[in-house]
């Protein structure tokens, strides 16, 4: 049975403090890694690099004025996914892990020395190829539980995070560090209740982030792994609250404080604009409070803002029998003309027009789980309403 949550697309929020984590904005990043998608903090160096598609670069940022200082690219690999990159003291390893379907049997972890990336402006990369022990069928049926987004390094062996798309739990899986043809164990898992996008580690503490299927991200803290058992530790999580974002990467930059950045993401249908930007956090207090924060949350906007009456007149609910949304206007908006749904990519998926249709039944039944946009048009009105199939 499918569900539904309707949001308003509302402004960001620029400062998050509570109890436990507090956050600010450091800025936006340079257009160049609009697309981050890991971050690795070593002697006093903030890298990232970008995700699928782009070129096989890291890049090296100013933490002061956010712009790009040194360039390295990876000149025996391309950038298929890169999704994460984690460090022990001699390495850093990229994963080219994302798999958003599933079907990938080119997974791998590019290793490369650190006294090359700070000396040279190329260098080449020893590769580790794995595939996953209870993978069992390569087929594509929309976004899989396959796809990764987070590794990190812990001993002797890389620890990669599964995203999973259709259960929003992860699982632990682990690696050697050395180049081969591996098979990747399974370890542990938990049900997040989110997908994850980025980790990193230090001493004993696991930070992990990601968002919800409304786009808030979350932040949590693992305490007391083993080896064996990722998940068997003290576990907290909270929202990360710095309004709808999509955060991709997160590492520790000290003791307590750690850099944060989100992808940049425009689609012009909606009218929805969320800037690629870096974020520096801090622990103010042993443990994550889980608790709400009312005054800081995105959802709290006032409801004479001066879009939302119009939106007003458009309203949205459930069939009897969950599948269907129905789409009623009233005659202050006018007759509904046509109809777009969108993923949260941006991707059209749907496209509807509705000649003298009022009210209106969308068949969702076949709809993945997550965050879809409609933009509604009717007269000379053009309104954006956000819904949940979960």
């Amino acid at each position: 049975m499918k569900h539904f949550l309707y949001i308003f697309l509302l402004p960001m929020v620029h400062f998050v403090s509570n109890a436990q984590v507090e956050a600010t904005i450091m800025g936006e990043l340079p257009e160049e890694v609009w697309e981050t998608s890991g971050l690795i903090y070593d002697s006093g160096r903030l890298i990232t690099h970008n995700d699928s598609g782009n070129e096989p670069i890291l890049y090296e940022l100013d933490t002061i004025n956010l712009t790009v200082n040194r360039r390295v690219v990876i000149t025996n690999a391309e950038n298929v996914d890169w999704e994460d990159i984690a460090q022990d003291d001699q390495h850093f390893y990229i994963g080219d892990i994302g798999n958003n379907r599933g079907v990938r049997r080119d997974l791998s972890i590019l290793k490369i020395l650190k006294e090359d990336f700070f000396s040279l402006e190329e260098v080449a990369a020893e590769k580790i190829q794995f595939t996953y022990e209870d993978q069992l069928e390569f087929v594509d049926s929309g976004n899989s539980d396959w796809d990764a987004e987070a590794l990190f390094v812990y001993q002797d062996e890389i620890i990669i995070l599964t995203k999973q798309w259709k259960t929003n739990g992860t699982v632990a899986y682990s690696l050697p560090k050395t180049s081969g043809t591996h098979t990747a164990q399974k370890l542990d898992g938990y049900q997040i209740n989110g997908l994850v996008t980025g980790a990193t580690f230090q001493k004993e503490n696991l930070i992990l982030v990601g968002y919800s299927n409304l786009l808030n991200p979350f932040i949590t803290k693992i305490k007391g792994l083993d080896k064996r058992s990722i998940f068997g530790g003290q576990i907290e999580q909270e929202r990360l609250k710095i309004g709808i974002s999509q955060v991709e990467a997160v590492t520790f930059a000290g003791e307590t404080e750690f850099f944060i950045s989100s992808e940049n993401y425009e689609n012009s249908n909606l009218s929805l604009n969320f800037k690629s930007r870096l974020y520096k956090a801090r622990f103010v207090a042993n443990g994550l409070d889980d608790s709400p924060d009312v005054e800081n949350s995105p959802q709290e906007t006032p409801k004479d803002s001066t879009d939302i009456p119009l939106q007003e007149h458009i309203r949205i609910k459930n069939s009897p029998t969950d599948s269907v949304l129905t789409i009623e206007a009233d005659i202050e908006f006018g007759t509904i003309e046509y109809l777009h749904i969108f993923d949260v990519t941006g991707r059209r998926i749907k496209e509807i027009l509705l000649p003298d249709a009022n009210p209106y039944y969308v068949d969702v039944s076949d709809f993945p789980v997550g965050v879809y946009f409609m933009t509604i048009k009717g007269g000379k009105k053009l309104i954006s309403k956000s819904f949940v199939v979960d």
